[in-house]
């Protein structure tokens, strides 16, 4: 990929969560899923291979009916409520993925 991309290409990658609460049932739940990565996984993968900069994003739950709704407000209630607390981004230095898979943009 960094062979055929010129600078400041970007790769847009979806990928399983092994940080994220439901780690290994992603990982394991579809065999097409041979790894699954942190953001930490990511940046040694891409940064280590001489791309520029990468950041990494929540996949949070989509809303397209009344019950999606529902279920993408508990999503952010848990996620407000965690950071109120005092355990995410004060003590990772980032906020927390949580979510089954998350996105990465990796820049050349």
């Amino acid at each position: 990929m960094k062979r055929v991309l010129k600078k400041g290409g970007r790769i847009i990658s979806h990928q399983p969560n092994a940080e994220g609460v439901f780690g290994n049932a992603i990982l394991y739940g579809d065999f097409t899923h041979e790894v699954s990565f942190t953001r930490n996984s990511m940046a040694q993968v891409f940064l280590g291979s001489g791309f520029s900069s990468l950041r990494s994003f929540e996949d949070k739950p989509l809303r397209y009916n009344f019950k999606s709704f529902i279920c993408r407000v508990i999503w952010d209630v848990f996620i407000l409520i965690y950071n109120f607390k005092g355990k995410g981004a004060k003590d990772f230095g980032k906020e927390i993925i949580f979510t089954k898979n998350f996105l990465s943009v990796i820049i050349k």
